[in-house]
């Protein structure tokens, strides 16, 4: 007869399991509730790294942004403003109010011209004068619903009274 290892109750010799407290014998005698197992770390998920998800969204964004501005014709795109002269004056022919400003159609000799200024009362007929325009290539009016090939925007020195 042998003494249990884990109960200290009597078993026999040849026993592999002892009958008291159902331990198998040869295991380490230390009770397996004192008995400290070492715990293998288990690997960390990696997720996507928050600051490289939104880099990646942004450069995506702005490629995106230049790829559909380099895909629209020039016509609709508006062109690079230029400043043409000090000074355009001619005889307004036309005369069109929209969105805070007036649109006139100058007559001039040699050949007629869009101007916007801010919105004004001048009358057609009136000879006038738009001071630092600044040339607007393929402009498209979405208040007057209307595309000018070339209009210049400046602000009218004389030739009406500014303002209403």
């Amino acid at each position: 007869m042998k003494t249990c290892s884990f109960c200290a109750e009597q078993i026999q010799d040849a026993a592999v399991k002892c009958r008291h407290c159902g331990e198998r014998l040869g295991a380490s005698p230390v009770p397996p509730r004192l008995l400290v197992v070492p715990e293998t770390p288990t690997p960390k998920r990696r997720g996507l790294p928050w600051k490289w998800v939104v880099s990646t969204v942004a450069v995506l964004a702005i490629g995106a942004t230049v790829a559909t501005l380099r895909g629209q014709p020039p016509q609709q795109r508006p062109g690079p403003a230029t400043d043409v002269t000090s000074l355009i004056s001619g005889k307004v022919s036309e005369r069109l109010d929209a969105a805070g400003y007036t649109y006139l159609r100058l007559a001039r000799a040699t050949g007629d011209v869009w101007a916007a200024v801010p919105r004004t009362t001048t009358p057609i007929g009136a000879d006038v004068a738009i001071a630092n325009p600044m040339a607007m290539e393929g402009f498209e009016s979405k208040a007057l619903n209307r595309n000018f090939d070339r209009i210049y925007f400046g602000t009218l020195v004389w030739g009406g009274a500014p303002g209403q």
